[in-house]
């Protein structure tokens, strides 16, 4: 063989590794300007994963679940939680659940590792073999470390789940399945009143027995969230408001498959077909919106999310083909009035689509068909008009929703190397998703 055909295969043979090696995809964690969309900052993700949770915020760090399978253990998937530096994207800790301690079912892995954080802790979720119940592992949010577990969590399935957990002052509650407590040969479902220094379970705010006619819908997690001095829970017969001291029940929101966001005058309930406000202390309805009936036609309400200012809510609704999109609808927090609404992509992955308000923004992810591709990113709108501000396209997969901490937005991508360096390079180069053009 002469030496310049030598020469030949051995660029040959290195670009093509090189080539692979570049466009090998990987998880990538990206913090865009707020106002901009500019790039910030990225992280990648690299160990092998399979899958990425919703990004959670708090206190100044981003975390996310991950999936990752493993030669050692090629029936279980190991999920792991990682915490990275807001402003930075500095990784600071990754805890892995030991297999051995820990073995896990590969059911729900896209959903099941969704982080919540409160009280100084950082909770993720573990499904116990061969059971449908749950455990719930509580991370140190400074150095990574595991200080507790809670047996028997409740946990259905669903899109966006997260750890059915939170925190008021100095005490948590947690919704989990009692057996023990039980009458024979049933499971009853209880608020638990945990604390945070130690796991341990000082009481109990609420039983449900299973022989009760109530219970709990897929798809409409969490059902379990606070306010400074009240604890909610969503399940078949409406949304329950407890005193979060006496465990003595307020009111109750009545409606099926609801979603809720407790805020610090109002509770905002969503129902399938409208969106209501009650004052948070009486239960009193303080206005209802329900769109024109042109607007939801063979559609209904998904997801909702709220804040003091902005309330957005997702309509699978049909178009005009038949065919079911999904449309953003923005309302006004104090009134219920509808500020605006756009249709932000099909059906195809819609419940993953979530939007939230920042400050004069509306931001939201969305999905794209071009040319038989479906295209994923997010989109930031003006929250008066509902004017496109700017967008940024991620890679074909399935999307998690964005989150924001006023300053910047952070959302998970899977692309190769060469799509993350032209990124840093000229962000301009990734293509729009053309919403403004529906």
């Amino acid at each position: 063989m002469s030496r310049r055909l030598l020469i030949v295969l051995v660029v040959v043979v290195l670009g093509y590794l090189g080539w692979n090696w570049v466009n090998q995809r990987e998880y990538v964690m990206y913090a865009l300007d707020v106002n901009t969309g500019a790039v910030l900052w990225s992280a990648g993700l690299p160990e092998n994963k399979l899958s990425t949770s919703e990004p959670f915020m708090a206190e100044g760090k981003v975390y996310v679940g991950l999936v990752t399978q493993v030669e050692a253990y090629p029936k279980d998937p190991l999920i792991s939680l990682v915490a990275l530096d807001a402003a930075t994207g500095a990784r600071l800790w990754t805890y892995t659940p030991d297999p051995e301690q820990f073995p896990s079912t590969p059911d729900w892995i896209w959903s099941q590792v969704t982080p919540y954080a409160s009280n100084g802790l950082v909770f993720m979720q573990l499904p116990l073999v061969e059971s449908t119940s749950y455990q719930t592992l509580a991370i140190d949010a400074q150095t990574g470390a595991l200080r507790w577990t809670l047996p028997n969590s409740m946990f259905l399935n669903g899109p966006r789940m997260y750890p059915e957990i939170r925190g008021i002052g100095d005490r948590l509650f947690a919704l989990v399945y009692d057996e023990q407590n039980a009458a024979e040969d049933a499971t009853d479902v209880a608020i638990k009143i945990i604390d945070p220094a130690t796991g341990n379970v000082v009481g109990d705010l609420w039983r449900l027995a299973t022989s009760d006619d109530e219970s709990f819908y897929d798809f409409d997690a969490p059902f379990l969230q606070v306010n400074s001095d009240t604890v909610f829970l969503a399940t078949t017969k409406g949304v329950h408001a407890f005193d979060q001291l006496t465990g003595s029940e307020k009111y109750l929101i009545e409606g099926e498959n609801i979603r809720y966001s407790p805020l610090k005058d109002m509770l905002i309930v969503r129902k399938l077909s409208d969106v209501a406000a009650y004052d948070v202390h009486t239960g009193e309805e303080v206005w209802r919106y329900d769109p024109p009936y042109q607007k939801r036609i063979r559609g209904y309400f998904k997801s909702l999310r709220a804040d003091e200012s902005t309330i957005t809510v997702m309509c699978d609704c049909a178009a005009d083909d038949g065919d079911r999109d999904t449309t953003l609808f923005v309302l006004d927090t104090k009134t219920g009035q509808e500020l605006w609404s756009q249709y932000i992509g099909g059906s195809t992955g819609s419940y993953f689509l979530n939007a939230v308000s920042s400050g004069n923004q509306v931001i939201t992810g969305l999905t794209h068909y071009a040319n038989g591709d479906e295209i994923n990113g997010v989109a930031a709108f003006d929250a008066a008009s509902g004017s496109l501000r700017w967008e940024f396209v991620t890679a074909p997969t399935r999307l998690k929703a964005p989150v924001t901490d006023g300053q910047r937005v952070y959302v998970t991508s899977w692309e190769g190397k060469l799509r993350q360096w032209l990124t840093k390079v000229d962000p301009s180069w990734r293509y729009r998703i053309g919403l403004s053009e529906n």
